[in-house]
């Protein structure tokens, strides 16, 4: 009995214990403070991207509310690659702020599936919520319990960081070209995990995010 009992100590010991992702790599390299020329190179990269959409579709269009809001699943392409988002737009106003939702990543969730639930009192502080489909996922958005779905955007959905901050800034640009009731000047980014991330880089890149909300993700 106690053989069994200390080879089950030392079997769940064994399985305690944290495996080392980054085996071979040389982690005080890999982690260090990164220098200033290297930032540099990093903004000149993203200066260089082209993140002008073209070939804007309107895909569908609802009422809602009896016509307070409206709904609008859209298309465009970006660097080549067909992408698509929603629209919640309240009628009526102008200068309207922009609030974008990212949410977060895994394999094999293309799917990127947002559920609200929305009245009259929303007009009161009125906004223009902005959900990208990222590259390799769709929007399925449920408003009232009506669902809402766009295609599959093209491109790499592992391309999740790096691509998808520039997924939302196209989309961002987007908006600016199409919505004249829009202020993107007043930009807010709200994201979760992966989502949180791509807040952070939008509100590094982009001067028109004047607010990011980073949930369950990296501090700076």
């Amino acid at each position: 009995m106690k053989r069994f009992l200390l080879s089950a100590f030392i079997t769940i010991a064994l399985s305690c214990t944290k495996k080392d992702v980054l085996p071979q790599a040389d982690k005080q390299v890999l982690f260090a403070v990164p220098e200033q020329a290297e930032l540099a190179q990093i903004s000149r990269d993203w200066q260089k991207r082209d993140l002008v959409p073209t070939n804007y579709q309107l895909v569908q269009e609802s009422k809602l509310l009896n016509g307070k809001f409206t709904l609008k699943m859209v298309a465009y392409v970006v660097a080549g690659i067909k992408e698509y988002g929603a629209l919640l737009i309240p009628q009526g106003a102008n200068r309207l702020p922009v609030r974008l939702l990212i949410n977060g990543f895994g394999l094999g969730i293309t799917a990127n599936s947002v559920s609200l639930a929305i009245d009259s009192t929303l007009a009161n502080t009125p906004f223009i919520l902005a959900i990208p489909a990222l590259r390799g996922q769709s929007v399925a958005l449920t408003v009232n319990g009506t669902l809402y779905s766009s295609p599959l955007s093209e491109g790499d959905q592992c391309d999740a960081f790096d691509g998808a901050t520039d997924d939302t800034i196209a989309f961002l640009n987007l908006i600016q070209q199409t919505e004249t009731s829009a202020d993107v000047n007043r930009t807010a980014v709200r994201g979760g995990s992966r989502g949180g991330t791509v807040a952070l880089l939008a509100g590094i890149r982009d001067k028109r995010v004047k607010r990011v909300v980073g949930v369950v993700c990296p501090r700076i």
